[in-house]
């Protein structure tokens, strides 16, 4: 009907008319397209005045169990109509492809085959999934102190994490940010018999192109999660997930399935934000598992309770919410090279007045107990080690005073100069007016008298005169 009155305004025809024109045009054209598609049934009235890309979409609803994809192509979505289901035998569903096509095949699917996957084992359950891997997932909490009083601390973010080999965390590099150290609090799954463990662990490696970051084991007993193989075709299309993540007082879970198993970080900027977290040539797992804006670097576990990624980023297009994940492949050598660090420099990533493990590990240092004899040695030590720092100190300033000194020689020897050579001029100067006569004296003074008259009357000709106001005249005066 819009398309009939755009072209009858567009031609000049008056309302009531164009009114009445688009009205019988449009219904003819609904018929039309009715009769070309389902030349032989009669639809429904209410089915008959929908509009026919809607009613395409109800058709492909409830003919898609029915027809291959060449008779659905033959009506648009759907196929030859719900009655059409009837008429004709259905054919048999193909199977999916388990593997490249033979040599020589021709026709066949056009969607891409898949591989035969490294990873093997039985199926679990999401509640089987959740009882053993929940010992694993982690909260990671970033606290701000108040530059004044110490005492004073905020929450800054708070996010998920899992442990990986030999119990190290991996987590998001935006929940560490610029922290050194970290909060973090492993609450456990409902199996869990020691309880939570709650503790700080350092940042040992970070790489925030590809948002990951690694911290140093919070416990050496506590579960740890393995990786599974994503360098084929796992995860697939379809494939489900689980999502795994913990806020600090509870855990979530979610599940869903892989919409896309390698969607590249240019596509994804491509509709959304650039960010630096996003690279642009990894390929990301994109995935329907939710989770919440602010919660990112938990686990996402296939149905085999092996990780396949991170969750780490979620966008919002026209109301439409997209999920990914960094993949294993690009998280296994980020963990090799962070424990790889650690155990090079381990005495670098220890927690101030830690004692052993982090699991019982104080956030100050324990008070120690000191005998007479060790506390002497101590004050000897600290008196001594102050004289040495206050003795160095001395020289250093010394030796500052002495650049400074030799920087500034020439600037002393220029005033130095000057100085001497106005103590000569004076000197001339009073030479000379001793060696002067009165009458010599008397009569520079009347020269110099004459100059000063002359210079005076030549800026009193160059001074613009003041021009005489004119008397107001008094109105009671007699004119």
């Amino acid at each position: 009907m819009y398309s009939f009155r755009a072209v009858l305004t567009k031609c000049g025809v008056r309302t009531p008319l164009m009114v009445t024109v688009s009205l019988i045009g449009s219904t003819h054209w609904l018929q039309h397209r009715r009769r070309s598609h389902w030349p032989s049934e009669s639809l429904p009235f209410a089915q008959s005045m929908a509009p026919f890309g809607l009613r395409s979409v109800y058709l492909w609803s409830s003919s898609s169990s029915s027809g291959s994809g060449a008779d659905r192509r033959d009506s648009g979505f759907g196929g030859a109509g719900p009655e059409s289901a009837t008429s004709s035998p259905p054919k048999p569903k193909p199977s999916p492809p388990t593997g490249s096509p033979p040599k020589g095949a021709t026709g066949g699917s056009t969607q891409p085959s898949r591989s035969a996957s490294p990873n093997t084992g039985p199926d679990l359950t999401v509640e089987k999934i959740c009882e053993e891997s929940f010992e694993a997932i982690v909260s990671v909490r970033q606290m701000l102190t108040h530059t004044e009083h110490k005492e004073k601390k905020r929450v800054h973010n708070t996010s998920s994490g899992f442990i990986v080999d030999e119990h190290f965390i991996l987590t998001s590099a935006r929940a560490v940010g610029n922290a050194s150290q970290v909060e973090v609090k492993l609450k456990g799954s409902a199996t869990t018999t020691t309880g939570p463990v709650e503790g700080i662990c350092v940042v040992v490696y970070k790489e925030p192109e590809l948002d990951l970051a690694l911290l140093t084991p919070l416990s050496k007993t506590s579960k740890q999660l393995g990786f599974a193989d994503v360098t084929g075709d796992y995860p697939w299309y379809a494939d489900k997930v689980v999502a795994l993540g913990s806020s600090w007082n509870y855990n979530t879970v979610t599940n869903g399935i892989v919409s896309c198993p390698k969607r590249t970080g240019a596509q994804i900027t491509k509709i959304g934000k650039k960010y630096g977290f996003i690279s642009t040539p990894v390929e990301y797992i994109q995935h329907t598992a939710s989770f919440a804006f602010d919660d990112y670097g938990g686990a996402l576990l296939d149905m085999k309770g092996k990780v396949v990624g991170m969750y780490f980023y979620l966008q919002l297009i026209d109301n439409i919410v997209l999920y990914f994940a960094v993949p294993s492949n690009k998280i296994l050598p980020f963990v090799a090279e962070g424990i790889k660090r650690y155990k090079k420099t381990p005495e670098l990533f220890q927690v101030e007045g830690q004692q052993g493990s982090p699991k019982t590990a104080p956030k100050t240092a324990p008070k120690v107990v000191e005998t007479p004899a060790e506390k002497e040695e101590r004050e000897k030590r600290e008196k001594e080690a102050k004289e040495r720092r206050s003795r160095r100190d001395r020289e250093r300033k010394k030796e500052k005073k002495s650049r400074e000194w030799e920087k500034k020689a020439p600037e002393r020897e220029e005033e130095k100069r000057k100085k001497e050579e106005e103590e000569r001029r004076r000197k001339e100067e009073e030479e000379r007016k001793r060696q002067e006569s009165p009458a010599e004296r008397k009569k520079k003074a009347e020269e110099a008298l004459k100059k000063r008259l002359k210079e005076l009357e030549e800026e009193r000709k160059k001074k613009p005169r003041p021009k005489k106001q004119p008397q107001k005249r008094d109105p009671r005066s007699p004119p």
